[in-house]
């Protein structure tokens, strides 16, 4: 799930996510587990750089906890994560990784919306949908529609 070792320390992350996507990362000790006193800093990281509220990424937090919300991801979103909350009583460190593994570009579908046939019998028509490679795709028609059957489907893949 993570790339860095396993812990309450670290984030929780999706095994998969796609761009586009929102991410909510919540930085803080797991409930009952310690107080680390009212907080008095919050410091959020990207690869070592300091992460600021914007229109791209939105610090909030409480009296304990922080959460960084992006609100639209993108590749460049992909790296290591830290969160270091100051308390009064002692810091906090939490931190994760957002991998190519996890991050993947979201699909790109290329097919148009509407299409009429003039439906005569033991004829075929050809309908053509492009994707990345990275993705396989499926037809699908409404089980009261008679629009398409999946049995007169037959799929061919090119590069």
């Amino acid at each position: 799930m993570l790339s860095s070792p396993t812990g309450p320390t670290n984030f929780s992350i999706p095994d998969t996510l796609y761009t586009g996507n929102r991410l909510v990362l919540t930085c803080g000790p797991p409930q009952g587990s310690v107080s680390i006193g009212e907080l008095s800093r919050v410091d959020w990281r990207l690869d070592g750089k300091t992460i600021q509220s914007n229109s791209h990424f939105d610090i909030s937090s409480s009296s304990s906890s922080s959460q960084l919300t992006i609100s639209r991801l993108l590749s460049s979103d992909r790296g290591d994560y830290k969160c270091m909350l100051v308390g009064q009583l002692l810091n906090f460190i939490q931190w994760g990784a957002l991998t190519t593994e996890i991050l993947l570009p979201a699909p790109v579908l290329s097919v148009p919306l509407l299409l009429n046939f003039h439906c005569e019998e033991e004829t075929t028509e050809s309908l053509l949908c492009c994707v990345q490679n990275l993705y396989t795709p499926e037809w699908l028609s409404q089980p009261s529609s008679n629009v398409l059957l999946p049995s007169a489907i037959t799929m061919s893949k090119t590069s």
